[in-house]
């Protein structure tokens, strides 16, 4: 099976620009960076900087101006697993090689699709295979929110079960990898 769709990653390693072959001119770009947040300590009662690794993913059309949907992943810690994510995660282990000492996983933080005659076209996938792109370009793979003690929207949902996501990734639940191309 061919996949759908065509994927450039620049030399660094640090941007990817997925097109979907269904739709040709929505191109979803993603992007590295490390931000700064502030965090409130309440044990110690202060607020103190943490750096997070995010890689951040805009969706565009020729058709439409401006972004059409955005995809937030930030970098956890694989001991912050929930149960059924941990045991998903042994699944894939053995099939790429991940020593047990792997120690993170992209968290789908967000993932938003902008309006609504975009949903349910496969735009969503689109930011799902860029942002699954840029993680396996550094060696890890995603998971969903849900992973992480978070939660997982019903359209969400429908992409980690997606036939066309699994012709990219291999998938276990919610969480995945890149499959090797060729």
């Amino acid at each position: 099976m061919t996949s759908p769709f065509a994927i450039a990653v620049s030399p660094k390693k640090r941007i990817v620009r997925v097109r979907f072959a269904i739709e040709p001119g929505a191109v979803a770009t993603a992007t590295r960076k490390v931000v700064v947040r502030r965090k409130l300590l309440r044990r110690e009662r202060k607020i103190v900087k943490v750096r997070v690794v995010q890689i951040l993913v805009l969706l565009r059309s020729k058709d439409w101006p401006g972004e059409i949907g955005e995809m937030i992943l930030e970098l956890k810690p694989i001991e912050r697993l929930q149960g059924m994510c941990r045991n998903d995660l042994f699944h894939l282990r053995p099939k790429w090689r991940l020593s047990a000492d792997s120690k993170s996983l992209y968290k789908v933080h967000s993932s938003e699709i902008v309006e609504n005659h975009f949903r349910s076209k496969g735009y969503g996938l689109l930011m799902y295979v860029a942002g699954l792109v840029l993680a396996s370009a550094e060696g890890t793979g995603i998971a969903s929110d849900e992973c992480f003690w978070g939660s997982t929207s019903e359209a969400a949902d429908r992409v980690w079960r997606s036939a066309r996501f699994a012709s990219v990734a291999d998938v276990s639940g919610q969480v995945a990898f890149l499959r090797p191309v060729g």
